[in-house]
């Protein structure tokens, strides 16, 4: 005859200690994740991106011309605009969004560089593009196009800009800002874009 052997049970208060300590190991992290993120304790403050992200992205759409009937997508815009003579902050802006576009290397078919300017503005802005930048797209617009898309950021002559393919203008760069900041942030983009 074989006995049988009985394990004692957990007495009630270990019982409830087990299952105290099992909500615990899920739910401290809960709570301290809720804590760091609504109290901002303790969350990094690096970003990746160099530029300035416009959130909520602005609709550029009517300003870089991409139509929404077409089937095929546009291709990502590195945009510049401004008023008057071209001078030194108009070139170097133009400079650094050409040289980007060529530093892309085999996805610089996918990036578009452009130079937007007010309808009524001088000449001098086409034919600098058509000497020193053939591949430049000039872009005349009317001036409710450009206040519809920046409103109050439209004030600063050639700070350079990113628009996605949809039309979003999502970074923009300072004037001044060094080349290599928009080269990296590019190749980023295009590297985890699906679109363009």
């Amino acid at each position: 005859m074989t006995q049988l052997i009985q394990q004692p049970l957990l007495s009630p208060r270990a019982g409830r200690l087990k299952l105290l300590g099992l909500f615990a190991i899920a739910g401290v992290p809960l709570v301290l994740a809720m804590v760091m993120y609504f109290g901002q304790i303790l969350v990094p403050v690096e970003r990746t991106n160099h530029g300035e992200l416009i959130l909520p992205a602005l609709d550029a759409g009517p300003l870089v011309g991409l139509d929404d009937s077409l089937s095929t997508s546009a291709p990502w815009t590195l945009l510049t605009w401004g008023e008057g003579a071209c001078d030194a902050q108009c070139r170097e802006s133009l400079y650094i969004i050409r040289q980007v576009n060529l530093a892309l290397g085999r996805d610089a078919s996918r990036v578009r560089h452009m130079l937007v300017v007010p309808e009524g503005a001088g000449g001098q802005t086409e034919s600098l593009a058509l000497e020193d930048y053939p591949q430049l797209q000039v872009r005349y617009v009317e001036r409710s196009v450009l206040e519809a898309v920046f409103g109050e950021r439209g004030h600063e002559n050639y700070a350079i800009y990113v628009v996605d393919p949809l039309g979003n203008l999502m970074l923009r760069y300072q004037p001044g800002q060094r080349g290599n900041d928009v080269l990296e942030d590019m190749k980023k983009l295009l590297r985890i874009s699906k679109i363009g």
